[in-house]
């Protein structure tokens, strides 16, 4: 143990002996050319190595400024999207409440009373044109009531009718047949649906002056369509000679293809 420690202490003696006399040297400038030498050796590595460390320096930099763009990003993403549902939102609030005023105003200027309703469903085939509401037995929708859109403007009646949901026969279907009337002449007819390809008034008298452009609507006829509602337009007149009745071909006021609420009516 004597002798391991004699060797140790003998080199720290050698070690702090040498670093002596490298500072020794060192302050009477005796290792002025050896260390220019290496300064002169090592800068080209120093400046590389300080380079390398800016690259890496400003790479993790690159990825906590993508980090943070990303996290902005996702915020603003989020805030966007509630923009959008806030948007959406006033605008169903807007429509129905245009809804609700429309149907007020057609209350009161033709004296009837509807149910609101929500289209939930829609049926178009070739088989029947219909489509379902979100109103039934138990909000007071009855079988066979007439169905128009906040305007006034007849969509067709009441074919089916559940707890909570009605199915709704359109106007364009082949199956409807409504007893109609024209503004201009009074002429009365008969508007059936034409497979869902639009409207034809027919059985309309020879002798009964019709025009296109004149407004169709609800003659009052039928008990389930109470007069006024407004059905269509006559956009072509079919007359035949020898025959007893003219056809009229009408485009309906109500866009049946983008129905959103609708009016059960209700007789008062």
């Amino acid at each position: 143990m004597f002798r391991f420690f004699r060797s140790t202490l003998g080199h720290f003696v050698l070690a702090m002996g040498v670093i002596i006399l490298l500072i020794f040297l060192h302050f009477t400038h005796f290792l002025r050319p050896v260390e220019n030498a290496f300064l002169v050796i090592t800068r080209p590595m120093e400046k590389v190595f300080f380079q390398g460390l800016n690259k890496i320096d400003n790479f993790f930099k690159l990825l906590i400024s993508i980090r943070d763009l990303s996290r902005e990003n996702q915020d603003l993403r989020e805030e966007n999207d509630r923009l959008i549902a806030d948007n959406i939102g006033l605008q169903e609030v807007k429509k129905e409440n245009a809804f609700l005023r429309e149907q007020l105003q057609m209350e009161e200027a033709q004296g009837i009373a509807g149910i609101g309703a929500e289209v939930i469903g829609r049926n178009e085939d070739n088989l029947i044109q219909s489509i379902k509401i979100n109103r039934g037995s138990s909000q007071g929708v009855k079988m066979g009531a007439a169905v128009a859109s906040g305007e006034g403007f007849l969509i067709g009646r009441v074919i089916e009718v559940f707890y909570n949901t009605a199915n709704v026969l359109l106007i364009t279907d082949q199956n409807s047949v409504v007893n109609a009337m024209t503004a201009e002449g009074r002429a009365s007819g008969n508007a059936r649906g034409q497979h869902g390809l639009g409207i034809a008034m027919e059985m309309i008298p020879q002798t009964e002056s019709v025009k296109a452009g004149d407004a169709v609507f609800s003659s009052g006829l039928s008990e389930d369509f109470p007069k006024g509602l407004l059905i269509g337009k006559i956009v072509k007149i079919e007359t035949k000679s020898g025959e007893l009745f003219q056809k009229a071909q009408l485009r309906p006021f109500a866009n049946l293809s983008k129905l959103e609420r609708v009016l059960v009516i209700q007789h008062r």
